[in-house]
């Protein structure tokens, strides 16, 4: 592991999966900046574990941290039952909304589904029928939200008028 003095995590700091998928795109002048803290590594999706290459871009400190009021635009979009727009008109780059405001169980478990090649809506027939889920005591909790999003297509009340936009996983 290297030490990365800007990725705090716990009392161990790690130099983060996402931090190496954005400095394979630099040049080494870039990269000396990146590790002057210059720069950092910004998710434009604002999900932490994502390493999808183009989610992931290089920018400065201060506009990384602006892009926190449109993940809680977005999450507060979804909260109230409205329809996320696909990106943001704030930042260029554009923040990535839809996939803001998934919640991190959303975001795992469609990871997992894609990369499994399980494309489904339905999480737990899925898991039953792969043997990974053993016996359910039960039922699962509800979502906090209008829909949980798992792999495939968006639902209708993310937004998507053709219902086709998906997570490049």
């Amino acid at each position: 592991m290297l030490d990365c003095p800007t990725h705090g995590s716990g009392q161990h700091r790690c130099f983060a999966l996402y931090a190496i998928t954005a400095l394979a795109k630099l040049d080494p002048p870039q990269v000396l900046s990146y590790i002057e803290g210059l720069v950092e590594s910004s998710h434009l999706c604002h999900q932490a574990g994502c390493a999808a290459e183009s989610h992931i871009i290089i920018e400065g400190r201060n506009r990384n941290h602006q892009r926190t009021s449109c993940q809680k635009f977005a999450m507060r979009l979804r909260q109230t039952g409205q329809k996320v727009p696909e990106t943001c008109t704030i930042h260029r780059s554009p923040c990535l909304l839809r996939e803001a405001s998934l919640t991190r169980e959303e975001m795992v478990a469609s990871a997992f589904l894609s990369s499994h090649n399980l494309g489904t809506t339905n999480l737990k027939a899925t898991l039953e029928k792969a043997g990974l889920l053993g016996e359910v005591e039960g039922e699962f909790a509800a979502h906090p939200y209008s829909y949980f999003y798992l792999g495939g297509d968006f639902p209708p009340d993310f937004g998507c008028p053709d219902h086709t936009a998906t997570m490049p996983f």
